[in-house]
């Protein structure tokens, strides 16, 4: 009875969009009605005023990988920190600390796509927001200098969502194409029924999307990235961030943090320090990720970001559940915490 009534209890997961979910305004009005410091804490730490580039833009500017990435972590964690003194402690609790959290009393686990898995470890109580800005610095500037480039620097990988195929479909696709050579073209994303990311070099990546055409697929969209993420040519990335997770302060997650690794929890600082790294590497599993919450006894997700993307290939992924995007501040006020 007791393991029955902390399931019912426990019913809720946070997910945390990952790059392509930014936007000019981002939680711009956490910022104006609720708190500062969050988005001033990460402009100390970056060197630059990163609330300025999230709410004024530039777009361009915006979207390039150096500053997407801890714009998308920033914009995440301003929401957490409003959750948990608006509406905490049933989803989430501020600790003394800024930028640290205590799960609350519903909340299951957590899970980020790709660049997002930093911000559910900052949700988890694993690591404080500056640990996991700092990482993301490292991270996004190894995964650049691993990203193969021409004579004048102009980036040779590339990435291609293919809508209307399974992955079992685009692997044969991709072993017929490139020699099954995980270099020249590999899967990147599974996100959802019908929707797979590939990665690789260019011209291999452009060969297998319309091959994947040829083959059925209804769609296949370039996405505008700078490199072969979430492949093997990330393997010198994955190397230095072996190291840097090695050298910082980590906790226990306080709630199991769905690895993309994996699609299995992370419930140590061990399996944050052993998976984090190959994250870079390895394909973002996340329709797995999906169901393993939904196993878990999770009812409701909230999406914690700018955009609605998550939600929408989440759903597809698991139908009988509830979603909702909190992205700004009336989201937060008008959240309803009850199931």
């Amino acid at each position: 009875m007791e393991n029955t009534e902390r399931n019912i209890e426990k019913n809720t997961a946070l997910i945390f969009p990952g790059q392509g979910a930014q936007a000019v305004g981002m939680a711009k009005t956490i910022y104006e009605g609720f708190s500062r410091a969050i988005a001033d804490e990460a402009s100390a730490i970056l060197g630059y005023d990163i609330a300025d580039i999230m709410f004024n833009g530039p777009a361009e500017t915006l979207n390039q990988t150096q500053y997407s990435q801890p714009a998308i972590l920033t914009a995440s964690v301003m929401i957490l920190d409003a959750i948990a003194h608006i509406k905490g402690p049933q989803i989430l609790a501020a600790s003394k600390e800024r930028g640290r959290f205590a799960a609350g009393a519903r909340l299951a686990c957590v899970a980020g796509h790709s660049v997002g898995e930093y911000a559910a470890l900052v949700a988890s109580g694993c690591v404080s927001f500056e640990t996991a800005l700092k990482l993301l610095q490292v991270r996004g500037r190894a995964m650049d200098e691993a990203s193969p480039k021409d004579a004048s620097g102009a980036a040779l990988g590339g990435m291609c969502a293919i809508l209307g195929l399974d992955a079992d479909a685009i692997g044969r696709i991709i072993r017929e194409h490139c020699d099954d050579d995980e270099q020249r073209c590999a899967i990147a994303n599974c996100n959802c029924p019908g929707q797979i990311v590939i990665t690789g070099l260019k011209a291999d990546v452009d060969a297998v999307g319309n091959a994947a055409l040829a083959s059925g697929a209804k769609r296949a969209v370039q996405l505008s990235v700078s490199g072969p993420f979430h492949s093997k040519w990330m393997q010198p990335a994955a190397d230095r961030l072996l190291a840097e997770f090695a050298a910082v302060a980590l906790e226990n997650p306080q709630i199991p943090v769905i690895s993309n690794v994996t699609a299995q929890p992370m419930t140590s600082k061990d399996d944050v320090r052993r998976l984090m790294p190959k994250q870079v590497i390895s394909p973002v599993l996340w329709e797995d990720c999906v169901h393993t919450m939904g196993d878990m006894g999770v009812e409701r997700f909230f999406e914690i970001g700018n955009g609605t993307v998550l939600s929408g290939i989440s759903k597809r992924c698991i139908q009988d559940k509830t979603f909702v995007s909190i992205q700004n501040l009336d989201d937060v006020n008008n959240l309803v915490l009850e199931l």
